[in-house]
């Protein structure tokens, strides 16, 4: 049903009607993220991420990102760090001043606690839904916020992750 529901809702979304402008060759895209973990019921509220899409058409492209997220806990006696490297599809809606956009990204999730000088990681598989608005401040900038929920399979398990982000977005060439 959510898997119809969403491809119901991407299909409308890249079948709106096409907007008089140029399409970028390359987005470049970097900024603040926010994570949620609900296996540990933690914030881990220090994070960034950094994208590039390259657009195979005015609404589909290939994106890849890597990112991290970090918290400090026990007044400094240990570390909690989340670092991804994904990939996938990017679909945009372009308007006029703003754009729409809904992603599928899937790649790796690197965990590492630290706590007092003794360290355990860990590496698995992750898909990543999102969405996210873009708004045009002019001369190939513009402002990103988004959403994503990230699912870790580890260990036979399942960890959910909510993510927010927010940041700026370049755009070079044109098509």
């Amino acid at each position: 049903m959510r898997v119809g529901l969403m491809v119901a809702l991407l299909l409308v979304v890249v079948s709106g009607p096409a907007m008089a402008q140029v399409t970028p060759a390359v987005e470049i895209g970097l900024g603040y993220a926010f994570l949620y973990d609900d296996e540990i019921d933690e914030d881990l509220p220090l994070g960034w991420y950094a994208d590039i899409a390259g657009n195979l058409t005015s609404s589909l492209g290939l994106v890849g990102e890597i990112g991290g997220s970090y918290k400090t806990v026990d007044s400094g006696i240990g570390d909690e760090t989340l670092h991804t490297a994904m990939g996938g599809l990017r679909l945009t809606h372009r308007g006029d001043g703003a754009n729409f956009y809904l992603q599928v990204l899937a790649g790796a999730a690197k965990a590492k606690v630290t706590f007092m000088d003794e360290s355990d990681s860990v590496t698995d598989f992750a898909l990543q839904p999102g969405v996210g608005l873009e708004c045009d401040t002019g001369e190939g900038v513009g402002f990103r916020i988004g959403a994503d929920y990230r699912r870790v399979f580890s260990e036979g398990q399942g960890v959910n992750q909510w993510r927010a982000t927010a940041g700026f977005v370049i755009r070079a060439g044109g098509r």
